[in-house]
């Protein structure tokens, strides 16, 4: 593989897996304030 594509990969893995922590976080938030 290319070394270009790998850190394309890893870039996009490491922003998908922030994005999803702060979509758990935003719905798991008003659960806990309720």
């Amino acid at each position: 593989m290319d070394l270009k594509i790998v850190i394309v990969i890893v870039i996009l893995s490491m922003t998908f897996e922030s994005y999803m922590f702060t979509l758990m976080k935003m719905l798991l938030m008003p659960k806990q304030m309720n």
